[in-house]
């Protein structure tokens, strides 16, 4: 699935402002899905915080933002755990880029102004997964 994802981003919307490979961008968008429907709800504001969050981190521009979240909305449908998205980016971003995507996690679930246990629980595993200290994921969820 993630070399079909690659080969799209390659052919159509690889551009050299994309700091990052298309199936970790995939991964990162993957993980904030994960988040947004673990309360088995999605609200137009937690989109536009995906989508928001999505164009800054990855400095994606709109179009490619929304690219990006229909290919992660179906790589989280066809995915068996949160694992494959981890390991990614575990190898291919530092642990301050990790500490900005936990952020962005937060913002997802708070985007509705209220927090779900099944997004705060998602958060904590994705967050050990990502091999977070907890200090750093305290923080996160504060900021």
């Amino acid at each position: 699935m993630l070399n079909a994802i690659k080969a799209f981003f390659d052919t159509h919307i690889s551009t050299s402002e994309q700091p990052k490979e298309a199936s970790d961008q995939v991964a990162v968008a993957a993980l904030l899905v994960e988040v947004m429907l673990s309360d088995g709800s999605i609200s137009p504001v937690e989109e536009e915080a995906l989508q928001s969050f999505l164009q800054n981190f990855l400095k994606l521009n709109e179009n490619h933002a929304e690219t990006l979240i229909n290919l992660a909305k179906d790589a989280s449908d066809d995915a068996q755990d949160l694992y494959q998205f981890t390991r990614l980016i575990n190898n291919h971003f530092n642990y301050e880029e990790r500490c900005e995507l936990i952020k962005g996690l937060w913002k997802i679930a708070y985007a509705d102004h209220k927090l779900d246990q099944y997004e705060e629980h998602r958060i904590r595993k994705i967050s050990d997964l990502l091999y977070i200290r907890h200090s750093d994921f305290v923080k996160a969820k504060l900021s």
